[in-house]
Parts: structure tokens; sequence; C-alpha cells
């Protein structure tokens, strides 16, 4: 039933199940050719918005990235829209995601990659606002050096 409520993520969530790729889908997919007859399906199954802009021939590292672009924007959609407890559900979802790419670039600094590069490796869903802070001290190897248990007191106070 369409409550107010829940009735516009229910409807959207509906949606977004209607174009997930099927069985058959991966079927047809397997049989492309080439690039460009896998975006054309895949334009046709509803990924027209993220695809539209790319003329040409797509590479698959691009391709992976759009893809990824699509479901980030609907997992962020959705999250927005929703109430408790699925609200805190999805942020548990993240956090996984999070973690990665504090680790990401925790260990690309401490190798001496550019936080531009480490940032453009980090999964979408992880991403948060604060990701900069992470590069204030010039040296990441000083964290190596810290007890977890001094990590952990100076976060709870």
């Amino acid at each position: 039933m369409f409550t107010l409520k829940e009735g516009f993520l229910e409807a959207l969530v509906r949606g977004m199940k209607a174009e997930l790729l099927v069985k058959e889908d991966y079927i047809k997919l397997r049989q492309c050719d080439s690039l460009v007859d896998l975006k054309l399906y895949l334009v046709s199954r509803g990924y027209h918005s993220e695809l539209h802009s790319e003329i040409g021939p797509i590479s698959p590292t691009r391709l992976v990235e759009l893809c990824a672009k699509k479901l980030v924007k609907g997992f962020r959609t959705i999250n927005t829209q929703a109430s408790e407890p699925l609200t805190t559900l999805l942020n548990y979802v993240t956090h996984r995601y999070m973690i990665d790419n504090v680790i990401l670039i925790m260990t690309g600094s401490m190798r001496g990659r550019s936080f531009t590069e480490l940032l453009s490796k980090c999964h979408p869903l992880g991403m948060f606002e604060s990701m900069e802070n992470l590069l204030v001290a010039n040296d990441l190897r000083y964290y190596e050096n810290i007890p977890w248990y001094v990590v952990r007191l100076s976060s709870e106070t």
C-alpha cells in the first residue's frame, strides 16, 4: 500500500528494481561483440542518462565508473528519502567503503602517492566530507607509532 510517508520511497525502489539487469540481460551482454554494442545495450536498459554523454568508443574503466555512478546516485537518493531505521542501515552499508577509502589514502600516502590520485581510486559510496583531513599531518608514518589504545582514547573524548 502506498502511504503518504513511505509511498514515494516504495515507488522509487520499485522503479530501480525494474531497471536491474536480469539473467536474460546478462545473456545478451555476453553476446555483445564490442564495447560499443555493450554501451548501446546498457543505454536501452536504463543507463541512458549516464552513458548518453559519452560519444564514440568507451574504455572498460570508464564504463565501470559510469555504472558505479548510477548505483551511487540511486543509493544516495534512497538514503535521503528513507526514514529510520532504514537510514541507519544504509549508513552502515557505507561504513565499509569509508574504512576502505581511509586505509587506501593512508597506505598510499605512506608510499608517496598524491592525494588526487588516491582520491580518484576511492569508492564513491565511501566518500565523506572530511577526507582531506586525513592529510593534515605531512608525514602519515607518524600514525604507525601511535598505539591503538591511544587513538581509541582520543576519539572518545
